[in-house]
């Protein structure tokens, strides 16, 4: 719990609209209008050089920038998270949110405020938190139902049905005794809509306490630090780069609910762009449980929403060029591959696993080696019984000739797909077979890459397969493919041929004991 009126006050006096400036503790913060008065609030912390807080108006509009590199006073961080604000990080070392209705947000603050004021004169009679914000809901919930009932018979001059609603109230409040809230002494339903809802007396003050009527139905917030910047760099050819999301869907995920690994939309959304919205969902992991009324993902969604409002970036399947290969095409690779029992194999993009799990079932999941950039297919493989360490790049593994067998569905855009499969042959034994995926480009472009794969698989007297058009489909995308079978000649062979091999060891003499 906050444990004074201080993160209050001071952040109340931020609406220059309503409040004056904070000046009750100058050893706690203090708040004073910025360079132009009536349009920007700084609250700074003693003795800095900068603003701990600046908040600017435009139009009706409030939105409220956070110096990272100061820490926010005690209780402050949690206000402003429970006011439902979210920051994101940017480089200069502030953190801001999507500017606001300034009386939203200042009916918010005013609602945390009355809110933790019934929570500190319910305290010292309950020993456990639980206790405490439960019969707290229960004097809340009375006292906005009171406030709306009378407001409700205020405006319209009442009715047999609000009457009756009003009299059911005032009688929960004379038998308040059976609301078991230990340390109340007295309950007084107050008739005037336009303040306060209720009074109540707890044991241990020497007067009553107001309660208000509170609407605590928006989502809490998140504050993500800049924190330092790594220094930037040329992208290389093969970085997987992230999509900017669009402003309209960050703002949607700032007002997300999380409750464990559910994520609840609170917002009302023309279909159109909730469509949009689901989509980007389940882009990021989540899948729509219509019985749960939210998106579902498999472990904690907060840190992944948290990092992309903090960057404004997403990374999804697309980026990782992840398009599960097919059951029948994952057969197929297989059987050409032709696995033994024991066999050691390869899958450098493992993705989901369809082809690792296919392979394991024949040659034993302890001799298959996985490698995965996506990090959420690394948990998923994991889970797979499958050993990686952690997310890994696979062009930027040492080869070591050590497999049987390399089965594999790489990314294709700008020949990806002829650089993995030439790295991953690099893997193989002298008398090894790689069986795998790749796109048309190689074979309908005449570029220097292009030819370059081209004179590989002619070497290797590859053998090469057009897949039926619309195999990936299913998995999201119509690109065109082909299936590749490359076998690694003998170390003569493959000299003559100017293929790397290492030289073969010799293998270990063996001794007959019986």
């Amino acid at each position: 719990m906050i444990e004074s009126i201080l993160p209050f006050l001071a952040v109340r006096s931020l609406f220059a609209a309503w409040e004056g400036e904070f000046t009750c503790d100058p050893q706690y913060c203090r708040v004073v209008d910025g360079t132009v008065e009536g349009t920007h609030r700084d609250l700074w912390l003693p003795g800095a050089d900068t603003p701990l807080l600046k908040a600017t108006y435009a139009g009706d509009k409030l939105s409220i920038a956070l110096d990272t590199g100061q820490r926010l006073p005690d209780g402050m961080s949690a206000l402003l998270v429970a006011m439902g604000l979210v920051f994101r990080g940017g480089e200069s070392g502030t953190s801001t949110h999507t500017p606001l209705d300034a009386e939203e947000l200042y009916t918010r603050a005013l609602d945390l405020d009355n809110t933790w004021m019934v929570l500190r004169r319910m305290a010292p009679n309950h020993p456990t938190s639980e206790d405490l914000v439960r019969n707290a809901q229960v004097l809340l919930e009375l006292a906005n139902a009171w406030h709306e009932t009378t407001l409700a018979i205020g405006n319209t001059g009442g009715s047999p049905a609000l009457e009756k609603q009003a009299a059911q109230l005032m009688a929960k409040a004379d038998n308040f005794h059976a609301l078991n809230i230990p340390g109340l002494e007295s309950l007084k339903l107050l008739p005037d809509y336009r303040g306060s809802a209720l009074t109540a007396m707890f044991t241990g003050r020497d007067h009553e306490s107001l309660v208000c009527s509170v609407k605590l139905d928006w989502a809490t917030g998140r504050i993500a630090s800049s924190g330092p910047q790594a220094p930037k760099r040329k992208p290389g050819k093969f970085d997987v780069r992230p999509t900017r999301v669009p402003q309209n869907i960050l703002d949607v995920l700032g007002g997300v609910v999380i409750e464990g690994h559910e994520v609840s939309i609170t917002q009302r959304l023309a279909s159109a762009f909730y469509a949009k919205v689901n989509a980007f969902m389940q882009d990021i992991g989540g899948k729509w449980s219509t019985s749960r009324q939210a998106h579902v993902f498999e472990d904690d969604p907060a840190p992944v929403l948290e990092e992309i409002l903090r960057t404004g970036e997403v990374f999804t399947s697309r980026e990782y060029e992840f398009f599960e290969t097919p059951a029948p095409l994952t057969a197929r690779v297989v059987a050409k591959a032709c696995l033994e029992a024991g066999m050691k194999v390869l899958e450098p993009n493992a993705g989901g696993g369809a082809l690792a799990m296919a392979a394991a079932e024949i040659v034993g999941r302890e001799n298959v080696t996985c490698y995965e950039l996506m990090g959420r297919n690394v948990k998923k493989l994991k889970a797979l019984g499958f050993q990686l360490d952690g997310p890994r790049d696979f062009l930027a593994i040492t080869p070591s000739e050590i497999y049987d067998r390399v089965l594999m569905n790489p990314p294709f855009a700008h020949f990806r797909d002829s650089d993995h499969i030439i790295h991953a042959f690099k893997f193989l034994r002298p008398g090894g077979v790689l069986s795998g995926i790749a796109s048309t480009t190689w074979q309908t472009h005449d570029t220097a890459p292009a030819r370059r794969f081209q004179a590989f698989v002619a070497a290797l007297g590859g053998e090469v397969e057009q897949v039926p058009a619309g195999a990936f489909k299913a998995s999201g995308t119509d690109v065109p493919t082909t299936m590749l079978l490359l076998r690694k000649p003998g170390v003569a062979v493959a000299r003559a041929l100017d293929i790397e091999v290492a030289a073969p060891q010799q293998a270990p003499a063996q001794v007959c004991l019986f």
